[in-house]
């Protein structure tokens, strides 16, 4: 039993450690959107 909570546990680390670094990717990406896109698009 305690084997097999520790496999879903890895499998869990191993699904969300993907999950976690998609989601800071996605956090840098919009604050470098709006750093340079909505000034140009604010400015025009």
């Amino acid at each position: 039993l305690i084997r097999a909570d520790r496999n879903s546990f890895q499998l869990e680390s191993r699904l969300l450690s993907p999950l976690s670094h998609l989601a800071a990717d996605l956090k840098e990406t919009r604050k470098r959107y709006f750093k340079e896109v909505q000034p140009s698009v604010c400015s025009s």
